[in-house]
């Protein structure tokens, strides 16, 4: 067996995290993932019979899951994993604005490859923003771009879990899938222009988060 993060969108908490068991398949070909996503969906539903559940990765057996992967999506023309490395502001003062134009892979492994240096601030269009809450600026990043695709606004209201096969919640903090269950929550108080407009407004989403609520859900 194996762990991985979940996120609900209820419409109540702006997203809640939960850990859920699945049975894990070993194996990196696509067709292990597949089985893995399987897996994991079949112990979500499990547990939360009747809710709709969303894989977002490259690894999704949806076209909308494959759609949302950070490495697909784009915001004002440029990849999301592009802008979030090219808005790394170091301790040095250094940010290497020009990633912005690579492939997401690219930028991503050129970060990865710099001896280790402190983040201290993000800064993207001229705006800077704060490195806390942790993943509040890649999630800012990623929603904005949601909001640019009308189709996708009205799909992801349907949905209520979220996941990401590929995220390991023990080493990484940014998921696709929190953003987007976060979008969910806002598309459904429908407030998703007040909150976007407004970053400290946007914070308050990370201090009103759960992680172990009694909801409907666990009923």
């Amino acid at each position: 067996m194996a762990e991985k993060m979940i996120f609900i969108s209820n419409g109540i908490n702006p997203y809640c995290e939960k850990i859920i068991e699945y049975t894990f398949v070993p194996g990196f070909a696509p067709s292990q993932r597949m089985k893995n996503v399987i897996n994991l969906n079949d112990s979500i539903n499990s547990k939360y019979p009747g809710l709709r559940t969303l894989e977002v990765s490259t690894k999704s057996d949806t076209e909308l899951g494959k759609k949302l992967s950070a490495f697909n999506l784009k915001l004002d023309g440029k990849y999301i994993e592009s802008i979030f490395q090219s808005s790394k502001v170091f301790n040095d003062g250094i940010q290497y604005i020009n990633l912005i134009n690579e492939k997401p892979i690219d930028a991503k492994r050129f970060i990865q490859s710099l001896p280790k240096k402190e983040i201290t601030k993000f800064k993207y269009n001229g705006i800077e923003y704060p490195i806390e809450p942790k993943s509040m600026f890649y999630d800012f990043i990623y929603i904005c771009a949601l909001r640019n695709i009308p189709e996708v606004s009205s799909a992801l209201k349907q949905y209520d879990i979220f996941t990401d096969i590929e995220f390991n919640y023990k080493k990484s903090i940014n998921c696709q899938a929190r953003a987007c269950a976060i979008y969910s929550y806002l598309l459904k108080i429908n407030k998703v222009d007040e909150y976007l407009n407004n970053i400290e407004l946007f914070k308050s989403l990370y201090t009103n988060k759960k992680t172990d609520i009694i909801t409907l859900y666990d009923i």
